[in-house]
């Protein structure tokens, strides 16, 4: 099999690589004895959807999950122990990898008191919220699967 040829960005990346392997090789008593590293990729160019697609493709799966609660970045990680104690996977915008529905709109109208501020002109301010569910279910490689059939 043919190795694919890399940039020199990509070069310098994988260089970094081994030199922090020959590094803890020499010094294994700074090898931590808990955790792992995490490498994630993250893009928040117009190609983010199809970088995920791509990420998922190389790992064999595109199961999304959140990072956290209220956070709007979703994750795609190698499954736990196909690199040890370490994290592999991408990092999305939600609305990246995510369709957006708008389940309901608020509006929330607002009054000054006109006893509290009776020497001034009655005032109405109109907030409209939009009120949205996430949909995350999509497979990131649905569109390989719409091109293949």
């Amino acid at each position: 099999m043919e190795r694919p040829k890399l940039t020199d960005q990509q070069v310098e990346w994988l260089d970094g690589l081994h030199a922090a392997y020959v590094f803890f090789c020499e010094h294994p008593e700074v090898i931590p004895t808990h955790g792992g590293l995490s490498i994630k990729d993250y893009s928040s160019r117009p190609t983010e959807r199809e970088r995920a697609a791509m990420w998922a493709r190389a790992l064999g799966h595109a199961d999304k999950r959140p990072s956290g609660a209220g956070t709007d970045l979703f994750y795609i990680e190698a499954k736990p122990g196909r690199f040890g104690p370490h994290t592999v996977g991408y990092t999305a915008n939600r609305d990246a990898v995510c369709t957006k529905t708008v389940t309901t709109v608020e509006e929330e109208v607002t009054e000054p008191d006109p006893e509290a501020v009776a020497a001034l002109p009655m005032v109405t301010r109109t907030v409209t919220r939009e009120i949205v569910e996430w949909d995350c279910s999509e497979p990131l490689l649905a569109v390989d699967e719409a091109v293949a059939s």
